[in-house]
């Protein structure tokens, strides 16, 4: 039950966050084509990271765990969209704050998320074998 309540509070804090970083945007930068297509490019990122999120429930941990193999909603079409819309996201940002800086993170961050996937790949392919395997066949990244 505190587990549940728990997974709300955060999902609330993440839905709250986005007109956040969208206000923060548009109060720091000038309205050109940057901030517009930067902006263009969080919003859905955003709106879908939450989905998968969601749509991970009870299977979302911080380390690698085979809890369950989801294959539902974003998943049935996309192995880590967690990882993708957050990536994608953060490229908005990149585009909107328009810095080397950004993007020299954002590329250690891509690298990351990509050794992180790698990982909960071979974690749900120990678990899952050959279910997985065919999940995979049938995704993208």
């Amino acid at each position: 039950m505190k587990e549940e309540i728990l997974r709300y509070i955060v999902l609330g804090i993440s839905i709250l966050a986005l007109p956040c970083v969208v206000f923060v945007v548009l109060q720091l930068f000038p309205l050109d084509s940057y901030t517009i297509a930067g902006t263009a490019v969080m919003l859905p990122s955003y709106i879908f990271l939450i989905m998968a999120r969601v749509q991970l429930g009870r299977s979302f941990a911080v380390s690698p765990q085979a809890k369950e193999l989801v294959t539902r909603g974003l998943y049935s079409k996309i192995r880590h969209p967690v990882y993708f819309f957050a990536q994608l996201f953060l490229l908005g940002v990149v585009i909107a704050f328009r810095s080397l800086s950004w993007l020299g993170l954002w590329t250690i961050l891509l690298i990351i998320q990509m050794v992180r996937a790698r990982r909960e790949e071979q974690v749900l392919e120990e678990r899952f074998g050959a279910a997985y395997a065919e999940y995979r066949k049938s995704t993208w990244f």
